[in-house]
């Protein structure tokens, strides 16, 4: 079964492995590069071997349990580790085609044909014998790469960021060559930032010292005036917060209670220990007395306060301190979301569920009696049994680390695409070709390997 794209490029599956199948051109076997590659495992390259189909040369790439950097990158972002490791693997494999003498502009960049093997833990590059033209380089050369990193680096780590947008700014040339400095330049210029600042200063001493000044006093001011408003705002809250209020005139009221029982049963160990005058009998009936209705009264006010002025009804206690007028949280809402975790045959395991608004299809499965619910109402979603690089874990027999993307079209209708899945994704029955999408209707089932089944209903 086969898939062809858009450029030409088709999508082959039989029972032990998927191609990736793309057109030669004329020299065939006789092509020099051609025989480099098949006698040469290069390293860094997709192994490839050559067919004849009806009188036309292809070749036939192995993609087998390898994910393309678009599919890698479609839930997690990419990090300034996975950028050296994908920056490095492709100029090792620079000059390994310079080894054998092959031309770098062979490879297709693009992020639909560059490869990671999780197994190895390494990147695999495609080297086609037709070679883009200058047209096809700026959606198949580094440019695409490059562009397509930039949108999906990790904001949250500066050096990635950096590094791809300036190789992105590099790679609208289309001359440029990547190079090791694009990663050398990047850790010279973290490392030598505060050598860079000092000789600022020592060029400028005067103003620039009088500005650091400046802005160390401001700074200093800055702060003693943040951790002072935090100061006040942490006495305003405690202060405004009827939970805390009441808990102190609770706790004061039954120490009071407590301090009147204390003296009242002095006054009457006194009594019981001591032979007293008259007067001083009478005395200490007085205190016992009064000591015993002044606890009493304690203990009144403080029952009093715990039920009426301590400040109404439970929820009022679930604000958060910073904002009043948010609506009090419930217990449904502060439940965390369901993930995946098998803890016996009757669970039933829920994805992507949402508080608010319950679809009305889902896909349905079980496998040995544990049950499997996919909700469909935040697409794309990407299933496999990788946690970090799919949106949905799911540990069975026969899915692979990314197996499979749901998303839908602009019909409503939902779209199955194969991550090129070792064992194949099933729609009623037909497998999908790698990287292939299917359709799924109301009724349809989809399998997952040869043991998982879910049905759309």
């Amino acid at each position: 079964m086969e898939n062809e794209n858009s450029i030409g490029v088709r999508y082959y599956n039989d029972s032990l492995h998927n191609y990736m199948i793309i057109p030669c051109g004329s020299g065939g076997v006789e092509d020099y590069r051609y025989r480099m590659m098949a006698a040469n495992r290069i390293p860094g390259l997709l192994s490839c071997s050559m067919r004849y189909i009806e009188g036309q040369c292809f070749l036939y790439y192995d993609i087998t349990s390898r994910q393309t950097a678009r599919s890698l990158f479609a839930v997690s972002k990419v990090t300034g580790v996975q950028l050296k490791q994908l920056i490095g693997g492709l100029l090792r494999t620079y000059r390994n085609l310079s080894e054998f003498l092959l031309s770098e502009k062979g490879l297709l960049l693009s992020p639909d044909y560059v490869y990671f093997d999780f197994e190895g833990e390494s990147w695999y590059f495609t080297f086609t014998l037709n070679t883009p033209g200058q047209g096809a380089m700026q959606e198949l050369g580094l440019s695409a790469l490059a562009e397509f990193l930039a949108l999906n680096v990790d904001e949250t780590d500066k050096w990635a960021t950096a590094c791809c947008f300036r190789l992105a700014t590099l790679a609208d040339n289309p001359n440029y060559i990547l190079q090791e400095s694009i990663l050398e330049d990047e850790n010279k210029q973290e490392t030598e930032t505060s050598a860079s600042k000092e000789d600022c200063f020592a060029e400028n001493e005067i103003t620039d010292q009088d500005r650091a000044g400046e802005y160390a006093y401001e700074s200093e001011f800055t702060r003693k005036e943040n951790s002072e408003t935090e100061s006040e705002n942490g006495k305003t809250n405690e202060k405004s917060s009827p939970k805390d209020d009441g808990k102190n005139k609770l706790w004061k009221g039954i120490f009071l209670a407590a301090v009147f029982s204390a003296m009242s049963i002095v006054i009457l160990w006194i009594r019981n220990s001591f032979v007293l005058s008259s007067e001083e009998a009478i005395a200490s009936r007085i205190g016992i007395t009064g000591f015993l209705c002044l606890a009493a009264l304690s203990a009144a006010r403080s029952v009093f306060l715990m039920f009426y002025e301590g400040g109404g009804t439970r929820e009022e206690y679930l604000y958060t301190n910073n904002e009043s007028d948010t609506a009090p949280l419930s217990v449904a809402d502060t439940n965390a979301a369901e993930r995946y975790e098998v803890n016996g045959p009757d669970e039933d395991y829920s994805f992507n569920q949402s508080r608010n608004e319950k679809p009305i299809k889902k896909l349905y499965g079980s496998i040995d009696g544990r049950k499997y619910r996919i909700d469909l109402d935040r697409l794309p979603c990407t299933v496999g049994q990788m946690d970090g690089f799919v949106d949905q874990v799911i540990k069975e027999p026969g899915v692979s680390r990314m197996h499979m993307r749901l998303d839908r079209d602009s019909e409503g209708r939902i779209l199955v695409l194969d991550l090129n899945s070792t064992e194949g994704t099933f729609i009623n029955g037909e497998r999908l070709n790698p990287n292939d999408t299917g359709v799924l209707e109301e009724g349809d089932t989809l399998r997952m390997g040869n043991s998982l089944g879910f049905c759309y209903r």
